[in-house]
């Protein structure tokens, strides 16, 4: 079935099944990312952005902010590990594309062992932001009644995170938390980015284009 939005104005009511998530995405291959967000709003009743501060943030916060305008919301969970770069970056793109942006910190906060975990790396490290990170993005998004979330990873970051980050096939994948994760930019490359980046003056991290880093922000699963 080609993509079309009276093919899918049906499924407002019934995405988060997945057999919908299966057709949409056979729907939607090969598409671009504005029409991977004009299904998020389509589709969903409350669709809601993830956001690390990463170097990669700056390119899909802007085309969330040019479609949606500063009514959509946008999440941001700080276990307590988040390097004060990005902290600075999402400053940065909070005053130049306003979004309803909501910072959440786990409760009770990081202990040290669970910083020392997460600074470990790994198998490790994803314990740790089982609690503090992972959990809060779910009590996060519970507390906006999303019922989709839009995350900027893309595929050719998985080697990159050590397999950590399965490798995406597909923009939308249906959640264990009954949500369902939409990725716009999944097939976009740090080429990609970063001309968009220029083109449209977004202004770039203190790490410089996306590419130079590798932060595992741990908030796609």
């Amino acid at each position: 079935m080609p993509y079309s939005l009276a093919g899918i104005a049906h499924l407002r009511e019934d995405l988060v099944r997945p057999e919908d998530v299966h057709r949409l995405n056979a729907a939607l291959t090969g598409v671009d990312a504005d029409i991977i967000l004009n299904v998020c709003e389509y589709a969903f009743r409350k669709p809601v952005l993830a956001t690390s501060g990463g170097p990669n943030s700056g390119m899909l916060w802007h085309m969330v902010h040019k479609r949606f305008g500063c009514r959509f919301p946008a999440v941001f969970v700080n276990p307590g590990d988040v390097p004060p770069e990005n902290l600075r970056y999402l400053a940065v793109l909070a005053r130049r594309y306003p979004l309803a942006l909501s910072t959440h910190e786990p409760d009770p906060p990081a202990t040290a062992g669970e910083l020392e975990m997460i600074a470990a790396g790994g198998e490790v490290r994803l314990e740790a932001y089982e609690r503090t990170k992972h959990l809060t993005l779910r009590l996060a998004l519970q507390e906006h009644g999303a019922d989709c979330v839009i995350f900027g990873a893309r595929a050719d970051q998985s080697g990159a995170r050590d397999g950590r980050l399965k490798l995406l096939t597909r923009c939308l994948i249906a959640r264990t938390d009954g949500r369902t994760g939409a990725y716009p930019n999944y097939r976009k490359t740090n080429q990609d980015t970063e001309e968009y980046c220029r083109q449209q003056g977004i202004p770039f991290h203190e790490f410089g284009p996306p590419g130079g880093e590798r932060i595992e922000c741990g908030i796609h699963t």
